[in-house]
């Protein structure tokens, strides 16, 4: 039987946990290129998601005042019951319904701008991929809005009142100057 002296056992831990630690860093760095990566993408879809939560709603509130404005005049009975229900509602309300003297924040256009060491970082252009890919799905949308609102010219003037009404100018004018030609 061989002896196996005391020294090689230590030297064979010892490799062994060299080992281990080197795998334990490699998969530590490897999940903190992850975690960074994940984080900026979800900052970048954060910046976005506020604006187009935003402009979703108010799109879906013009379409809804613009398809009343056609029932009112399609049935004046119809626009005499609502106008009466509206003022009880207010009177007891006591500020109406999209009220200018409601509190809101003048919205901002999103925007999202990479830490400038990202383009360093060894994973940096997944990272660079992945929030431009943002970008684009959010460019898309705003396109999508604007194609939208150059074909149906009431809803445009409509959404033009509630986006001035609730703040979203600066949203407004961003949408009127997209060109579906140029990026954005």
């Amino acid at each position: 039987m061989a002896k196996i002296s005391l020294k090689s056992i230590l030297g064979a831990i010892e490799g062994a946990l060299d080992n281990m630690t080197e795998l334990v860093e490699s998969g530590g760095k490897e999940l903190d290129k992850k975690l960074n990566k994940f984080n900026l993408e979800m900052s970048a879809k954060a910046a976005f998601s506020g604006e187009r939560s935003f402009i979703e709603t108010y799109l879906k509130l013009s379409e809804h005042e613009l398809d009343l404005q056609k029932k009112f005049e399609q049935d004046p009975t119809f626009k005499e019951i609502y106008e009466k229900v509206e003022r009880e509602w207010n009177e007891v309300d006591k500020e109406p319904v999209g009220s200018d003297k409601q509190d809101f924040v003048r919205r901002k256009v999103a925007e999202f701008i990479l830490p400038e060491a990202v383009e360093e970082a060894e994973n940096g252009k997944d990272i660079i991929e992945a929030v431009s890919i943002i970008r684009a799905k959010h460019a898309e949308f705003l396109r999508d809005v604007k194609s939208r609102l150059d074909r149906d010219p009431e809803l445009m003037t409509v959404f033009e009142g509630t986006m001035e009404k609730n703040g979203g100018e600066e949203f407004l004018n961003y949408i009127k100057r997209i060109d579906a030609d140029q990026p954005l």
